[in-house]
């Protein structure tokens, strides 16, 4: 589970950055870009990769040390249609998802052997209510707790801001600046609850400006890291680029990759264990708005 909140940090950035829309007016090599609300029906699509490998040590008092090796894929191409909107977000969507695979292993260098996820084909109505997600399908019942989980992984900027849009409204960025998100929206973009040091910010350089399926995108770097003492001490540090369009501020595409430990605590019928996890985290999206 903690490996799998990982995600999280992929799906931040494909959601949040696709729920909210800006416009951004070109001299020469600056750009300003301006948040936009979009309008009820639009759609998206979006396309998500995931791998975890990892190497978990299972330390127990008075035993041998034990080792487990982990691999963890999943594909999914979802499709989103905003049903509802407010000033600052959208709160509520219906997604489609339309292929969901996953591919687990403890031979990292095995052949993927896909499955279905439960989601796979399905579609769901999504919207936060006091702070929650709640999951439905189009007929208003709710479906298994596994298709429940795995959309609430999937859909969790819903009815969030977006981070990356208030940093830049009204914001003028040259190609080679270096911006610094602050803490507080880093949180955010990182999906955690997890308070972080005031003075631990997100860097985000603009490389280059080039067109996307015929499309004016600014390419950012970015360095996204995270570290919580609460419950499992975890850590990540993930570096890569994104692809945000300068007439709405929508993130087209990411590619992001980095390790990640984390370490827990048990006890179980009085006896102590530790779990100790090192390994790498790949995360990519492409997302493109279906045009009416």
């Amino acid at each position: 589970m903690t490996l799998q909140k990982s995600m999280v940090v992929l799906t931040a950035i494909v959601a949040f950055s696709c729920l909210t829309f800006s416009a951004g007016a070109v001299a020469q090599e600056e750009y300003t870009f301006h948040h936009q609300i979009p309008q009820v029906g639009q759609q998206w699509v979006q396309s998500v990769q995931m791998k975890i490998k990892a190497k978990s040590r299972i330390k127990y008092p008075g035993h041998q040390q034990r080792e487990v090796f982990q691999l963890d894929q999943r594909r999914q191409n979802r499709r989103l249609t905003v049903l509802g909107v407010q000033p600052q977000s959208v709160p509520r969507v219906e997604v489609t998802f339309e292929s969901a695979l996953h591919h687990t292993s403890e031979d990292w260098d095995a052949e993927p052997r896909w499955e279905f996820q439960a989601v796979h084909g399905k579609t769901y109505r999504v919207w936060r209510e006091n702070g929650q997600l709640v999951v439905t399908n189009p007929q208003g019942t709710v479906p298994s707790s596994e298709e429940v989980e795995i959309v609430r992984q999937s859909m969790q900027s819903v009815g969030r801001g977006n981070p990356i849009a208030q940093f830049l409204h009204q914001r003028t960025v040259e190609v080679g600046q270096t911006l610094h998100l602050p803490a507080e929206l880093a949180r955010e973009l990182l999906g955690t609850d997890t308070p972080l040091n005031k003075d631990q910010k997100m860097p985000m350089t603009l490389l280059v400006v080039r067109e996307i399926r015929g499309v004016l995108c600014g390419i950012f770097e970015a360095d996204l890291e995270n570290t919580s003492q609460l419950g499992a001490r975890t850590s990540t540090h993930m570096h890569g680029k994104f692809a945000v369009e300068l007439d709405t501020c929508r993130v087209v595409s990411t590619v992001f990759q980095g390790p990640v430990t984390y370490r827990l605590s048990r006890s179980i019928g009085g006896e102590s264990y530790v779990v100790e996890t090192a390994g790498s985290l790949q995360v990519e999206m492409k997302a493109e708005t279906v045009r009416r």
